[in-house]
């Protein structure tokens, strides 16, 4: 009896430890979807949909790191979103369990889900939520964050909030020039802010940096 009970102790080590392991590498399988996604996005949403089928009897956990997944790769291909009933899901069981880096990237995506949505005010709070993440914590992602003050930028220049579009604007090119990641769009974005609020001169400033990249 003694030696079943160990056998048996063994098989649910042995077993556990396989279901461990398979998760991990479900896990970098998505992680490299990701990267993908980054430049590839409709070939990213293409090795997704092939292993979709692999999740059907996965965690919670997994499941909506699958979802989240998707709509990132939907968001960076240019598929419009057209509800927000998957994302709310995410976004609730990654409030609830999720790290500071999955927090922030879930309200990005929510933020872009009503952005597509036209739910302007919702996706200004969302947006805002990631930042707020982002900026009280060093382990997040900061390319995220940029993007983060560019859909800010953008939406407020929308509702015509021309000092706040300024404003986010501003806090995206600190971060891009910390990165090493400014570009011309992100000088021509802060040109532009400035002859929406009148002011020429920096308006100028700022477009002379553009050629000089």
């Amino acid at each position: 009896m003694k030696y079943l009970i160990q056998i048996l102790m063994f098989s649910s080590l042995f077993f556990a430890s396989c279901f461990k392991q398979e998760n991990k590498v479900l896990l970098m399988r998505l992680d490299d979807i990701k990267l993908m996604g980054d430049t590839l996005p409709n070939v990213a949403m293409q090795k997704l949909d092939s292993i979709k089928p692999l999740f059907d009897n996965e965690t919670e956990y997994m499941c909506n790191k699958l979802a989240l997944l998707e709509i990132r790769l939907r968001d960076k291909a240019y598929i419009m979103h057209t509800s927000d009933d998957t994302i709310k899901m995410v976004c609730n069981f990654f409030e609830k369990s999720g790290t500071e880096i999955e927090k922030q990237e879930v309200y990005y995506y929510m933020g872009s889900v009503y952005r597509d949505l036209n739910d302007y005010p919702n996706a200004v709070s969302k947006f805002l939520e990631s930042a707020e993440i982002a900026e009280k914590n060093e382990n997040t992602d900061k390319t995220l964050l940029q993007n983060t003050y560019s859909q800010l930028s953008y939406l407020y220049g929308t509702q015509l909030d021309y000092t706040e579009a300024l404003n986010a604007a501003l806090k995206q090119l600190d971060i891009a020039e910390k990165n090493g990641t400014a570009n011309e769009r992100t000088y021509m974005n802060i040109a532009s802010c400035y002859i929406a609020t009148n002011d020429t001169a920096n308006a100028i400033k700022y477009y002379s940096y553009v050629t000089k990249i």
